[in-house]
């Protein structure tokens, strides 16, 4: 009966185990894929701001280059709200968004005048990392080049894989707390069969009381 009980308790430990170590696996890949999901996401948000930006930009005659209109989002006009533009031309920012305040992102010294967007990974206003794309606009009516940035803060990339991580490690722990309340312990399994006897032994010592018989 030990043997057999010994068997069952190192299998039940075993499937715990394996149990455990697969979810942990899979909540590490569910929170890269969704980390992936929010970058991709935040990246096709970026890539639209720059590309009403770069529609924006005019010089009309031999007048300066003007902003003919903005990005309706509203978090381009919240100073500090983890959003952010910018439109630099060759002696430094030309426009940039509200959300910037009296701050100006520093770009990479290297340019692009391919064209292409290019992604990078720049200091935000407040020390933060941001994600930038930055892309070289070259208008048919002025000379030079401009460099339109969006940017957004890389921590909304965190908070998305900290939350994941946080509901996998909670399903984890309940799961070990519902294994824990099902499996009864070894020692209260092989106390059961002595209390029984114990109990089949004391009303066995009860004494049966005498039965008079009358005449």
């Amino acid at each position: 009966m030990i043997a057999v009980n010994s068997l069952r308790l190192r299998l039940l430990v075993g499937a715990a185990i394996w149990i455990v170590l697969a979810l942990a696996v899979a909540g590490t890949l569910l929170a890269a894929l969704f980390r992936g999901h929010v970058e991709r996401r935040l990246e096709a948000e970026l890539a639209t701001q720059l590309e009403q930006i770069a529609a924006a930009l005019e010089r009309p005659g031999a007048g300066s280059l003007i902003l003919t209109h903005q990005p309706s989002d509203p978090r381009l006009r919240k100073p500090y709200s983890g959003f952010y533009w910018q439109v630099d031309g060759a002696e430094g920012p030309v426009f940039r968004s509200r959300s910037l305040w009296d701050v100006a992102l520093r770009l990479p010294t290297e340019t692009s005048p391919d064209g292409k967007v290019h992604r990078h990974r720049i200091t935000g206003p407040q020390g933060q990392q941001l994600i930038a794309l930055e892309r070289t606009v070259t208008l048919a009516d002025a000379p030079g080049a401009y460099r339109v940035v969006a940017a957004t803060d890389e921590t909304e990339l965190t908070a998305a894989a900290a939350a994941v991580s946080s509901v996998s490690s909670k399903g984890e722990s309940s799961a070990s707390r519902v294994r824990s309340r099902r499996r009864p312990s070894r020692s209260s399994r092989l106390s059961m069969p002595c209390s029984n006897a114990t109990k089949r032994s004391s009303r066995e010592a009860v004494p049966r009381p005498a039965i008079s018989r009358t005449a």
